[in-house]
């Protein structure tokens, strides 16, 4: 729009100063008249040379919680001297998990040599959100032309949910049933398989010394062991609900992943990724052995697109195949009856994240086998202490 201002204003003074010229027979009108004529030809010459190798680069921001705000930093590399107006660009910022998306049209000063611009972000709820800028075009001073420049490569914030410091005891929620194998990652008494090597201290055992190691060292090799470890937990994602209730998945998730951890236990979150269309659901998943990877864990589920459609009959048996806990957004009783009672396996536990109240008792107890506990968004800690004492107090394993 003010590109065709700018053409309006100026055919404009050309039709005035060539009436002008028609009319004032004097030397002057004739040199108003050629500096108008020729005024944009002198500006158009120096545009196309001052918008060379004009380069845009957005640096990535750390990870952050939720409902705070970052900045995404757009560098501006301009080498020529000759000055341009302007940078005009439309901003885009998506939340690739929620959906929600924002666009604005921005305008940056030009100047040479590196300009850094400050971009803000936030964001209520968790997720991924990407900014991207297009279409990218630079103006000369005169704002009748205009160039585009190659737009620089999407970057993306991640909004993380807070990690509740949830630490079950040994009687709370199931442990894993089965042949034990071995924990690299940590230290133990497992003779088969060797965490570390290091030299010989005072008490260590003599079956423990490397004898071929230490005769090529002249130096007493001692074997550390690693730990034996139970098969990992299996965790399902089924996220639905509004964002309050999805944001309240993650950090329930993030909650028992980093607790099982801490135990040292494994456990192995599968989610639906519907980023490729809404008919074309991938199951993806990761394998938590640390504490310290959950910040990859949760970059991986926010990078990923949940159903649109939220429905839990759509999960196929071989999904959800020897899943023991499954976490899920508002379900009734009777969806969880229909989904699971007519298939050969069922959840041990169900974690319900809903801001509705839980059911009655007479109808969870349709489904002996199955133990349902609904968690209250905002308020994950609190709700899973709660159950922890309540498995405790029955004496579940």
């Amino acid at each position: 729009m003010n590109m065709v201002r700018a053409w309006v204003l100026y055919i404009l003074l050309l039709f005035g100063s060539f009436l002008f010229f028609l009319f004032y027979t004097e030397y002057i009108s004739f040199f108003l008249f050629a500096a108008v004529l020729l005024f944009p030809l002198f500006s158009l010459l120096f545009f196309l040379l001052g918008k060379r190798k004009i380069r845009l680069h957005i640096q990535p921001v750390f990870p952050l919680a939720k409902s705070g705000t970052c900045s995404f930093t757009l560098e501006i590399e301009k080498p020529c001297f000759l000055p341009l107006l302007k940078l005009r660009t439309k901003v885009i910022l998506k939340n690739t998990f929620s959906g929600e998306q924002l666009s604005q049209i921005m305008e940056f000063p030009l100047s040479r040599g590196k300009t850094s611009l400050s971009i803000p972000c936030t964001s209520n709820c968790c997720g991924r959100v990407l900014l991207s800028l297009s279409p990218c075009r630079v103006y000369d001073f005169t704002r009748l032309f205009y160039a585009s420049v190659p737009s620089p490569q999407p970057e993306a914030a991640f909004f993380l949910p807070p990690v509740p410091l949830f630490e079950p005891e040994g009687q709370a929620f199931s442990r894993a049933e089965g042949m034990e194998e071995t924990n690299s990652r940590r230290r133990g008494g497992d003779p088969s398989e060797i965490f570390d090597l290091r030299s010989w201290q005072a008490g260590d055992r003599l079956r423990d010394i490397h004898w071929k190691l230490s005769m090529r060292t002249e130096e007493t090799i001692v074997k550390e062991h690693a730990s034996p470890m139970l098969p990992p937990l299996r965790l399902y994602i089924h996220f639905c609900g509004n964002a309050a209730e999805q944001d309240g998945i993650l950090e329930t998730a993030a909650a028992l992943g980093t607790a099982f951890c801490g135990n040292g236990m494994h456990i192995e979150l599968f989610w639906e990724d519907y980023s490729q269309g809404k008919d074309a659901g991938q199951l993806r998943s990761f394998l938590l052995q640390e504490q310290e990877e959950m910040l990859l864990c949760l970059q991986a589920m926010l990078s990923s697109v949940p159903n649109p459609n939220g429905n839990l009959s759509e999960l196929s048996p071989t999904k959800t195949t020897d899943m023991q806990i499954l976490l899920t957004g508002p379900v009734t009783p009777d969806e969880l009856e229909k989904r699971f009672l007519a298939e050969d396996y069922t959840p041990k536990e169900v974690l319900v994240v809903s801001e509705e109240n839980p059911p009655q008792e007479e109808f969870l107890s349709r489904m002996p086998n199955i133990s349902i506990f609904y968690l209250q968004p905002g308020h994950i800690e609190e709700s899973l202490r709660c159950i922890a004492l309540r498995q405790e107090k029955e004496g579940r394993l």
